[in-house]
Parts: C-alpha cells; structure tokens; sequence
C-alpha cells in the first residue's frame, strides 16, 4: 500500500501604500510538503470452533519534507509594480524539513460466539527526530450481555448493550533538527559573505519520546428497536517525559534548552445520546446529542537530578505581561496577569482615585468547563435536512483588541450614553457586572473620569479577560437524493446513486457571554503578539483576531 501526499500553497500580498513605504511593497510566501507512506501489510484469519482469530501483521516507512521560501521587499521603486526587480531593497528567507520513520506493527482480533471480543496490538517506531525507539501497546475487551444472555433480553425493551475497556500506550517524538547543533545562514552579510550561527536553544543528548498512557470504561446500548440509543465514556489519560524548552542561564551560551519533563492527568466523561423521535413510512427526524466534560492537572513539571531545584511554573504562552502558565496543582492553562484586588466577599476594592485597585494573580483558566453538540436530521422522501448546534461552556480569554480597544476608546462601550460628558463611578456607570467597595468596605461613591477608567485597562487585565462560551450554529445541508427510476433512465444504471447537496459551515453565532464586550468569536484567536515558542502560544490570549467566515457550498455525489 503506497500513499503520496502534496501540499502547495502561496500567498502574495500586496501594500500600496502606508506612510513608511508610500511607493508600496510586497511579501511573497510559498510552502509546499509531501509525505510518502509506503505500507506492508499480511493478514490470517482462522475459525477455530466458536472463536474467531484476524491477525495482522505490517511495517510503515514514512517520509515527510516541508520547503518554505519568502521574497519580500520594504520598499518600491515605483509604485504599484510588484516585482523583486522594483524593489529598493529586498530579503529572501528559505527554510526546510525532513523527516523519515520507520515502525513494525501488528494487531491480534479475538471474538468468541460474537459476544466476547478483544483487541491486542502493538508497534514501535524509529524516528530520525530522536534517538531511542519508542514502542506502543493496547489492549481492548468488549463484552455484549444481550448476545451472551438473549433469552433473558428477549421480552426486554433493552435491544442492545456492550461493555468496553481499554488500555493503551503512545509515544511521540519532537520536531527535526533538535537534538544536535545544526547551522543556520543568517539573512545579513559581513563584506560579502553570509553568516551562519548557532541554534540558540541547547541541543539535548538522551532526548525520550514523550509518553501518553490511556485507560477508558464505557457502556452503550439501544433500547426501544433502536429508537433510543446511549454511549457512555469515562477515560483517564497520563502524559509523562513531555518534550519542553525551558529558558536557561545565558552563561552556558544558549538561552532555552529542550528536557523531558511534566506529569499531567487529565480524567474526562463523554455521553452521546441518540433518538427517533417520528418515524413513519415517509418521514423520519433523528437527534444526537454529544456532551463532554475534561479536568485536567499539573501533577509536576521538572526536577533537577543535581541541584534538586523544582521548576514552579512553565509558560505556554505571553501577550503584553499576561502568561498562560502550566503550574502543578492547578489545571492546564492558567491565565495570571494583574487584575482587581477583591476583598474576599465577592466585591472589588476601589481606590483613592476612584480606580480598581490592582495585584498580580490568577486572571482565569483556558479550559472549557464542558462541550455540547446537537444534531437533527429530517428526511422526507428523497429530501433531507440536517443541522447541528456547538455550544462550548467556559474557556477564559485574554483579549488585547479589548485591551487596545478600551484604551483608545474605540470600542462602543467606551461611549455608552454620556459616560465621556461627566463624572461617572466605577461599578454604577461602567463594569457594572462587578460589585465594587471602598476600602473601608462601604457602596463605591468616589468619581473619576470616562478616560481614566478605560486607561486602566492597559494594567487591569482582568478588564480585558473574558468568558468564552458561546453557542454556534455549525453547520447545515439541504440534500436531494435523485430516485433510483431516474438514474435507470439517464445512465442505463452506470450511476447507482446521486443526490445534490447544499451545505453550510459555520454559519452563525448564536449567543456569546456577556462578559464579550468586545463579541469576539472566541474560536478565533490568533497567536501573533505572543513571545512564547510554544505551540500552544495562543491558546486562551487573543490579538488581531480575524472576523469569522462562514462557508457555503454545493456537492454532488455520484456512486458508481
């Protein structure tokens, strides 16, 4: 089994004008990456009695190649011409990785009387990325009573119910060139000649793949000729030798170096239930409904072997001296920053200056409380109908276009009624979703100002720290499925099905937190202005965010 896999894509934006290059400029990006994926694959299946055996047995070599080449220029010679032969001056930036692997896997499927059926497989990997192999293994048992005891479900309105469990280990390795000193040529020249350096973050020796090991239970069933149907999951999962670049002393002449590190457990339950509400010979409307909810803790980050001394805390990402944060005993993704100074009733302190007073502290958590999806689906004859709503409970986020927005007052609010006209007090004319007190514990009354107040957001950040739940109307599909007496007629039965779809994704915002003040669409946030190296550098910090799009099509499906 062969696969080939190629990626190709180029953007070419164009500037006319901005008052630091008024002739214009441009920058012209092209990335492109295949992947080979050749596989060996044997199969042996064999009945022995009531049990069945399927053996599979297979190896996978992998070859993954990423080019990434930039040509940009800061200035035009004449305007609205965007060439590199314009260009005053102009840069040429050229990156690129290879990745190869090679892995040997096999799978072992028993299943007794089709009631009793069981999974056992395993694989190991050699990644050119690290330097030991990692290997992998699973198990699985599933167990279906209504099969093993039929007679007893016979009268029953239980129709179907299986029991499962599994086991599972993953290991993972990091990204290319990380773990030996490789050059990089440097875009500047010294008479002539290009230089190279050094990477700038150590380059460990004795790098682990990362570990994930996953154990989950869970019931399903149907009930009622299937109208009524239910799946129920509980998993636990702990991530061990977790790959991290933590900074370290610039005496050793690097500024980050790369350990394995962490131990997280996250422990989550997932429910789906699914149902027939109307069904008759010509109409049918279905629902499913999904619910998840995951709770996830910093149980340790590192220890040195030498010196004993325990990293504290290990940042995911920063935006303007506000940190998303790993830190042990509280959950993935904390989001610290300086915010309101709360007397410890649920109010908020107010100053001499009529301002919130301020302390470094725990803005709120990037973790949603929970998930919740809701499909329907209707058929009429040959039509169907379908949608589906996300809703997302919880998520915090630290928005800087409501940060900036405040601070210069062009953001709606900052102009509610006549608020920028007079005096106003904090708690009564603006944030009026907080209760806030005077030191000495009496109703706020102090006066400020329109302006001072929203200036304080550029060191408030809980101002700017926002809730984000949000229902969506995620997507939609109107489809026409052509009768079969059609399709007969008009290709002699070369077609043996069609249907003509109209679909929709992402279609709507439906309802966002009041504390949204800015009604972002908190699935959009975006990484820029962030310092951090991480991959989760955006995760609960948003900056220049773009407006959501909506995507609306039209398909065809042909069987042949």
């Amino acid at each position: 089994r062969l696969g080939y896999d190629y990626y190709d894509a180029e953007t070419f934006s164009k500037t006319a004008y901005t008052t630091d290059a008024p002739t214009g400029f441009f920058d012209l990006r092209d990335q492109k990456q295949t992947e080979v994926n050749a596989d060996f694959v044997a199969y042996f299946n064999k009945n022995i009695g009531d049990l069945n055996i399927n053996v599979l047995a297979g190896a996978n070599y992998r070859d993954l190649q990423w080019r990434y080449n930039r040509i940009y220029s800061e200035q035009l010679t004449e305007p609205e011409l965007y060439t590199i032969s314009n260009a005053e001056s102009s840069t040429i930036q050229m990156d690129h990785s290879h990745i190869r692997s090679n892995s040997v896997y096999g799978n072992l499927s028993l299943g007794y009387k089709n009631f009793l059926y069981s999974d056992i497989s395993a694989r190991n990997d050699w990644s050119s990325t690290i330097e030991d192999p990692f290997f992998y293994p699973s198990i699985s048992v599933s167990f279906i009573p209504t099969t093993a005891f039929n007679e007893l479900f016979k009268e029953s309105a239980l129709n179907y119910l299986k029991i499962r469990g599994g086991w599972a280990k993953i290991g993972n390795a990091t990204s290319a060139y990380q773990t030996s000193a490789y050059y990089t040529a440097s875009s500047s020249t010294i008479g002539n000649m290009t230089q190279f350096y050094l990477p700038t973050t150590y380059p460990p020796k004795g790098l682990k793949p990362e570990s994930v090991e996953t154990w989950e239970l869970g019931l399903e069933g149907n009930l009622f000729n299937s109208r009524l149907g239910f799946d129920v999951a509980y998993y636990h999962k702990k991530t061990t030798d977790e790959i991290m670049e933590v900074s370290t002393s610039s005496a050793t002449g690097y500024s980050a170096m790369l350990i394995n590190a962490g131990k997280i457990t996250n422990k989550g339950l997932e429910v789906q239930l699914n149902g027939t509400p109307v069904k008759t010979k010509d109409f049918s409307w279905t629902v499913t409904f999904n619910w998840s909810k995951d709770k996830s803790k910093i149980v340790e980050l590192y220890k040195d072997p030498t010196t004993g001394q325990s990293l504290d805390q290990y940042e995911l990402g920063e935006q303007w001296s506000t940190y998303v944060y790993a830190i042990p005993g509280e959950s993935w993704g904390s989001i610290y920053g300086y915010g309101m100074v709360s007397d410890g009733k649920g109010n908020y302190i107010i100053g001499s200056d009529g301002l919130p007073e301020t302390k470094y502290e725990k803005l709120g958590d990037v973790t949603p409380d929970w998930l919740a999806s809701l499909r329907n689906e209707f058929t009429w004859k040959n039509l169907s109908a379908g949608f589906m709503l996300d809703y997302r409970k919880g998520g915090d986020i630290f928005s800087l276009s409501s940060m900036w927005g405040a601070y210069t007052g062009i953001l709606d609010f900052t102009a509610k009624g006549d608020i920028r006209e007079r005096p106003i007090i904090v708690g009564k004319d603006v944030a009026t979703d907080y209760t806030f007190v005077k030191e000495d514990g009496s109703a706020n009354d102090i006066e400020t100002d329109a302006n001072s107040f929203y200036h304080s957001y550029y060191y408030n950040r809980q101002l700017s720290t926002f809730d984000g739940s949000f229902l969506k109307l995620r997507e939609a599909h109107l489809t026409y499925n052509v009768p079969q007496l059609y399709l007969k007629k008009l290709t002699g039965g070369l077609v043996r099905n069609a249907n003509l779809s109209l679909v929709g994704t992402n279609l709507a915002i439906l309802w966002l937190s009041s504390s949204n003040k800015v009604h972002l669409d908190p699935e959009s946030t975006s990484s820029s202005g962030s310092t951090s190296s991480s991959s989760n550098a955006s995760v609960g910090l948003e900056s220049v965010s773009y407006m959501p799009t909506r995507s609306i099509g039209f398909k065809i499906g042909l069987t042949f």
